[in-house]
């Protein structure tokens, strides 16, 4: 048949499959060595093994991967898939028709194999294959993506040494040494870690101050490097030197938004500043490995001897606070301590001190709502870092924060002992004094748990009566030998707290409540003042009709209390929650309304104006503030 005039070869293979003979003309094709055409007519009688034979032979590894599946030949399929992974060029096709075919595992392998590696980790993470797809988002710089499903991964197979491994890479790259630490530990359980990866571990213990543990890593690193230094100075400077760091923070440099972006410590991108103390300066960051908004403190810290002692301190207490998890207190996610900086959750509420402020300009004190939320915060913030032995040191209104709903947290734990570093008296160490404990002043015995209970009788005053108790100029002689002026000749209705305010104000500790839990008790135990007096933050007239009971007229009060109105709009009030702190739309209370609002409450989604409250007695409807892409509710009136 080879020896035949190729066109009489030609004129029977179109005869043969006029008459729809296509094995035959297959096998013609084959006998021809036109083996792609074989392949394809044998494919159309499902003659597969037949087929995958044609094709690769022909060198047609993608057909006859197509064909070995489609015949459920495993054993030649993995033949021809393994011949693929050496051929990306054909590679790129094959995978495209397993994308189609649903067989994302296999696409997946094969779009690695031609180095397609943003596909591939798609392809692997909708496979599940959790760790491969990991693997391929660090190719694609992606370190972020890589590491959450390193994380995952282990989640689903805590045993997975190599994912312990290089989730601890990268989480070392990143200056994110404690949790390092725990990773590659974790790999060390099932796997002997390569020298760079050991490395990286004894990096990750003097980075935190970790020394005994950073002699036994080292110590097993010289097995594998017995050149690696044993002064510990030495070592950081051949580890700089070595540019490991420095080609790993880069790998992380480059997975930002734009290769001009600066960041800080090769993760954080600093967008504005927030604020300047003694202690440092405060930025907005953007941290691009966890890819959410955070703030960075950079220390300002001080020479010699002293200045060191003092610095030592705070880093000690900074890593402490990094392991305390409490709703009232700001999370420290990271503290480098060479740089130095800070790395703490973002709050975008503002301050308590931006809040009294705001009060004392109006001539008036806080709202009862609000001191009973600030006060509750503060207290379960203090109890849950005296417990484990760490004593705030500088606690103020400025160190007191709100989230974005309004919840309090303290933050600027152990500050204090970087202000002890100041040789003059700064405003901002000025700040700080008001709020001073006579011990602190005198340096007479070490800050304790009865020294923040000292400062926070000082904020309790000032929420309480919109003054500081002592208020210069010799701060000093008054918080050591003068008593306050007494709440009542503020507020002559808020004197029962009066009790409470003198014994936190106690000039010995000794004499002062036991802890931040026993005041808490004594504050519980004293009964809200009647606020229909002089000191209720004044609104205008609402346009509701007032309540004929008292009860009602009651609740009227302390809604009004709570609800600062800033304009009008339609027949309500946009207002702001002081207890809150969020924007908020007043509307008066009528019962065709109500209807609708309940309504509205059962059913309304993310995107529509959530009802807050309903309250009859208080004579209110209250709303989210709406923004324009916020779909409002609507009202009787409105519809008029």
């Amino acid at each position: 048949m080879n020896n035949r005039p190729m066109n009489d070869v030609e004129r029977t293979i179109s005869e043969l499959l006029k008459q729809g003979q296509h094995r035959q003309a297959a096998e013609l094709c084959a006998e021809a060595g036109q083996t792609l055409r074989a392949a394809e007519l044998f494919a159309l009688v499902w003659a597969w093994p037949s087929a995958m034979a044609q094709a690769e032979k022909g060198g047609h590894l993608a057909k006859a991967y197509e064909y070995a599946i489609a015949g459920r030949d495993r054993a030649a399929g993995q033949r021809v898939f393994a011949a693929l992974m050496e051929r990306p060029d054909q590679a790129v096709a094959a995978a495209q028709w397993a994308i189609r075919h649903g067989r994302d595992a296999d696409a997946a392998r094969l779009a690695e194999a031609a180095q397609d590696w943003k596909h591939a980790a798609a392809l692997f993470e909708r496979a599940g294959e959790l760790f491969s797809a990991a693997r391929c988002y660090e190719q694609t710089k992606n370190f972020r993506q890589a590491a959450r499903l390193y994380e995952q991964a282990l989640r689903h197979h805590p045993e997975s040494g190599l994912a312990a491994l290089r989730l601890g890479m990268i989480l070392a790259s990143s200056g994110r040494y404690a949790e390092a630490i725990v990773a590659l530990q974790t790999a060390e359980r099932t796997l002997e870690i390569p020298a760079e990866a050991q490395e990286w571990l004894v990096v990750s213990f003097l980075k935190l101050g970790l020394d005994g543990p950073a002699r036994v890593a080292r110590s097993r690193l010289q097995k594998l490097r017995p050149d690696v230094p044993a002064e510990t100075e030495e070592f950081l400077n051949q580890f700089a030197k070595n540019s490991h760091e420095g080609a790993l923070r880069a790998r992380v440099v480059a997975s930002a938004d734009s290769p001009d972006t600066r960041l800080l410590a090769g993760r954080y991108r600093v967008e504005k500043i927030l604020g300047a103390g003694a202690t440092g300066r405060v930025f907005l960051a953007h941290d691009e490995f966890q890819g959410r908004p955070v703030a960075v403190k950079v220390l300002h810290v001080g020479t010699g001897p002293s200045g060191r002692e003092a610095y030592l301190r705070f880093a000690r207490e900074a890593r402490a606070s990094m392991e305390i998890v409490h709703p009232n207190l700001v999370r420290v996610f990271e503290f480098n301590s060479e740089a130095p900086f800070l790395v703490m959750e973002y709050l975008p509420g503002g301050t308590l001190e931006d809040r009294l402020a705001a009060a004392e300009r109006a001539g008036r004190p806080l709202t009862m709502p609000t001191i009973r939320y600030a006060t509750s915060a503060i207290l379960d913030g203090l109890h849950a870092v005296h417990r484990v032995g760490i004593t705030h040191r500088d606690l103020k209104p400025a160190n007191i924060l709100f989230g974005a709903a309004g919840e309090a947290k303290l933050g600027d734990f152990g500050a204090a002992h970087l202000q002890d570093l100041a040789s003059t008296l700064t405003g901002t160490m000025l700040g700080t004094l008001a709020y001073m404990a006579p011990e602190q002043i005198l340096g007479s015995t070490a800050p304790s748990a009865a020294t923040d209970l000292y400062a926070f009788g000082i904020v309790l005053y000032r929420m309480l009566t919109g003054h500081l108790p002592f208020t210069g100029p010799d701060l000093f002689s008054q918080h050591l030998n003068e008593e306050p002026t007494p709440i009542s000749q503020y507020v002559p209705h808020r004197g029962s707290f009066e009790g409470l305010v003198r014994s936190l104000l106690q000039k010995d500790p000794g004499h002062r409540p036991a802890s931040a839990e026993a005041v808490r008790r004594l504050l519980e135990q004293i009964a809200d003042p009647d606020e229909d007096v002089d000191d209720a933050v004044a609104l205008p007239e609402s346009t509701a009709s007032a309540p004929d009971s008292r009860e009602a007229s009651q609740a009227s009060d302390r809604a009004e209390s709570r609800y600062t109105k800033l304009s009008p709009f339609d027949s309500g009030w946009v207002a702001r929650d002081t207890l809150l702190g969020r924007l908020v739309e007043l509307r008066p209370y009528r019962e065709d309304d109500a209807a609708v609002a309940k309504t509205w409450a059962q059913t309304c989604s993310t995107n529509e104006q959530a009802v807050y409250d309903i309250d009859a007695d208080a004579g209110l409807i209250v709303l989210e503030y709406a923004t324009p892409e916020t779909n409002r509710i609507r009202f009787s009136e409105e519809q008029k």
